[in-house]
């Protein structure tokens, strides 16, 4: 199915990466390359048909997919990072939010997630409040200031991190007290999609 756009070259690829084509039977990729390769307001190719998918492309894995969503869109319907990282969060007995929901008050875990809040209200003496994402709900951190100097680089930058601390609940909603940061490495989207509500160069 030929592509006709008379939209710019720019907003062509950026629809091919996001997916836009799909539910017309063009994959991302092979709308991606007939973007790519056919510009319609370039005198040189005016009269010239879009190239077919004749180039035989593999479709995306869903790491691929995912980090397109995200650079383009900001989210993805289709993955959430995190569920990528599951079966090795599960080996290193870093939890979820469904795992999280059934701890007891008290025990110490670690929790891992993509970041999606991070605040620090006027009126909280200092305390940083972080939500961390995963493929099944949120979990909310409670980070008190000598954490958060401590573990500044990874608190403040991190998309995508482990924290540690004690499960606290109250009035059915639990919280993480944390004491300690770490990086979660593997893959993640290609842009920053935490909301700040502070100056992160704090």
């Amino acid at each position: 199915m030929p592509l006709r756009l008379r939209s710019g070259r720019y907003v062509a690829v950026h629809l091919a990466s996001s997916g836009a084509f799909d539910a017309l039977g063009v994959s991302r990729r092979d709308a991606l390359w007939r973007a790519l390769s056919f510009d319609r307001g370039a005198p040189l190719f005016r009269s010239v048909e879009a190239p077919g998918p004749a180039v035989g492309l593999p479709a995306m894995d869903d790491v691929e997919t995912m980090k397109a969503d995200y650079r383009t869109t900001g989210l993805s319907t289709k993955t959430h990072p995190v569920a990528l990282l599951r079966p090795d969060l599960r080996r290193r007995k870093i939890l979820g939010f469904l795992e999280l929901e059934s701890v007891s008050p008290g025990s110490r875990v670690k929790v891992g997630g993509m970041v999606t809040v991070r605040q620090r209200p006027g009126t909280a003496k200092g305390v940083v409040f972080m939500t961390l994402e995963d493929e099944d709900g949120q979990m909310n951190l409670v980070v008190f200031p000598k954490t958060y100097d401590r573990y500044r680089a990874v608190a403040r930058d991190a998309i995508l991190l482990v924290a540690e601390g004690k499960v606290e609940r109250k009035h059915k909603v639990t919280n993480v007290i944390v004491d300690r940061f770490l990086p979660l490495e593997g893959q993640r989207p290609d842009d920053a999609v935490s909301r700040d509500f502070f100056d992160g160069r704090s």
